[in-house]
């Protein structure tokens, strides 16, 4: 069951009434204790970067780390320019031989 407000540290008691009349079962545990801790400190931020936003870094290159790749299509439209040039320069050789 969701709070209204955040606890300070410390230890509380509960009481706990569980109701369910379709079953007809009751249970009460009129003593429960509660032990908030205060949460761990936020750890020291490690470039300037992450220091002035305040986000914590985050890498999305592949899977183990590492930089982002190409696209595939960046490399393989890389590719057909190479072939599509180198045909057409071929092509040419051997037209003009031929003539």
């Amino acid at each position: 069951m969701p709070l209204a407000t955040v606890l300070v540290p410390g230890v509380y008691t509960i009481a706990l009434n569980l109701n369910d009349a379709a079953e007809g079962v009751h249970v009460a545990a009129p003593s429960i204790p509660l032990v908030v801790v205060a949460p761990a400190p936020a750890p020291a931020p490690t470039d300037r970067r992450t220091a002035q936003s305040g986000l914590t870094d985050f890498d999305q290159g592949r899977p183990g780390g590492g930089q982002p790749g190409v696209p595939a299509w960046v490399i393989g439209a890389a590719i057909g320019l190479v072939l599509a040039i180198a045909f057409g320069v071929f092509g040419r050789r051997r037209r003009a031989r031929h003539r």
